[in-house]
């Protein structure tokens, strides 16, 4: 039974989203002698006293087959009643983007730490093309994650990830959400349909063909909130919050007794590059800056039965 008092680990999160929205609006930042100060507060007086817990939780994690599941009883099973259509594929996309990439939620939708800033993941952020090569064939994403944590202000850093077809589990393909979407929106300058995409041909001497999304929707939100009348917004993302909701909602519909949360995929993501990539390259996919936090997913109890 977890203690009532807010963790400490909590707490240092809530910290530094705080001194991170002061150094947004006042341009203060704390010095190395103030962190000191505060952490050695939170933890001999706060600790010590009781006032904040160092209990640790469980940490579900939701590989690839939990992802699966909760696709196929969303789209066959489910009878939640969406105030739009569109939030189905919405869903599904995030998952599969959390899944293969180890996206954190504000890296595709608001994040709280950056509220009222509409930022998300943008048309301009992606890149689909059509390859044809010894190697793959098939529609490819190509993904620029401009809000890494940490990482917002400077505009160089923007990591490319890739997102292949899954062409014998269509269910569980993200570039085939990624084009509903994008279709739906009319955001190609050429092809209304995936018909026409596909017909769409490779020149001559070249390996792949780059299709174009017009002007007008390079600075729309992929992932956009429903409105309170069931209308779909043209500019407004998601927000981290009502993201939760939904997923949080999703897990408890699909019968999982732990809390689902975007941080089941990261720790399922970062528990499967740990057995195949350097430290290095585990660092650059998990967009850390040292190696200790990889000990926070890849560490704890598996909460979700699969």
């Amino acid at each position: 039974m977890l203690e009532d008092n807010i963790t400490d680990t909590t707490l240092n999160n809530r910290l530094s989203a705080l001194k991170r929205a002061i150094k947004v609006h006042t341009n203060y930042m704390y010095s190395k002698r103030d962190n000191d100060n505060l952490e050695l507060f939170i933890r001999k007086d706060l600790v010590l006293k009781g006032l904040v817990s160092t209990a640790a939780r469980p940490k579900p994690v939701a590989p690839l087959p939990v992802a699966e599941d909760l696709i196929y009883f969303l789209w066959a099973c489910d009878k939640y009643q969406d105030m739009h259509p569109r939030a189905r594929l919405q869903l599904s996309f995030s998952i599969l983007l959390m899944c293969s990439l180890g996206t954190r939620p504000g890296e595709f939708v608001e994040s709280d730490a950056w509220k009222h800033t509409n930022e998300g993941l943008l048309y301009k952020d992606v890149d689909v093309e059509y390859q044809d090569d010894q190697d793959y064939s098939g529609f490819l994403v190509k993904v620029r994650l401009r809000n890494r944590k940490g990482h917002r202000d400077y505009k160089k850093h923007a990591p490319v990830s890739f997102l292949t077809e899954e062409p014998s589990i269509r269910s569980a393909c993200p570039v085939s959400y990624f084009l509903a979407l994008a279709l739906a929106d009319g955001a190609f300058s050429k092809g209304n349909t995936l018909e026409e995409l596909t017909a769409m041909k490779i020149q001559p001497g070249s390996l792949s063909y780059r299709f174009k999304f017009r002007p007008e929707v390079l600075g729309k939100p992929i992932l956009r909130s429903i409105c309170s009348d069931g209308s779909l917004s043209d500019s407004r993302v998601v927000t981290y919050s009502a993201f939760n909701n939904t997923l949080k909602g999703l897990g408890q519909r699909a019968g999982y007794e732990e809390n689902l949360s975007a941080y089941c995929f990261r720790r399922a993501f970062a528990r499967t590059i740990r057995k195949t990539a350097t430290s290095q390259e585990q660092r650059q996919l998990m967009s850390h800056q040292g190696e200790q936090p990889m000990g926070y997913y890849t560490s704890g109890m598996v909460g979700i039965d699969c």
